[in-house]
């Protein structure tokens, strides 16, 4: 992938949690960033995803935040990862949304949670066709997306 899409990549990232901070600021022992990862299974194919969640605790159980995850699925120019879900190299999901965390207990070192998000799905791709010299940003569609997780909260 060229510097210059990672750099524009990593630019939006900073100006949306730059944009955020006001919204969700509050003092330090009530706010949260977090970092996940994991695989998704897409066509018999266990595939990577990594994501940030940043929020700020509305009550002594209840969170509301922001998440945004990204995942790659197919190679991209100039870097193998062995996904084939599409023939397209440059193929990802970038997924953006909100999300409220309600926890058990108000403080406990293995605290039981549920997490509901709700956000928009884009999916796309790098063109690097001939027309395209940098890397075009191409998106193929958008959708609604909602989630509902179940865990443990470590305090």
């Amino acid at each position: 992938m060229k510097k210059h899409t990672i750099l524009l990549a990593a630019l939006m990232l900073c100006i949306a949690l730059g944009a955020m901070v006001p919204i969700f600021a509050s003092p330090y022992q009530s706010s949260y960033i977090g970092l996940s990862h994991g695989k998704t299974t897409i066509e018999d194919e266990r595939i990577r995803f990594v994501g940030l969640h940043i929020g700020s605790n509305l009550t002594d159980r209840i969170s509301l935040g922001g998440f945004a995850h990204a995942q790659l699925l197919s190679d991209l120019p100039g870097m193998a990862t062995g996904y084939t879900v599409t023939p397209v190299d440059g193929a990802f999901t970038f997924t953006v949304g909100g999300e409220v965390v309600f926890t058990l207990f108000e403080d406990a070192f293995l605290n039981p949670m549920i997490l509901i998000g709700m956000g928009n799905m884009t999916v796309g791709y790098i063109d690097q066709s001939e027309e395209s010299s940098k890397g075009e940003l191409m998106i193929v569609s958008n959708s609604f997306t909602a989630s509902v997780a179940g865990g443990f909260e470590i305090n």
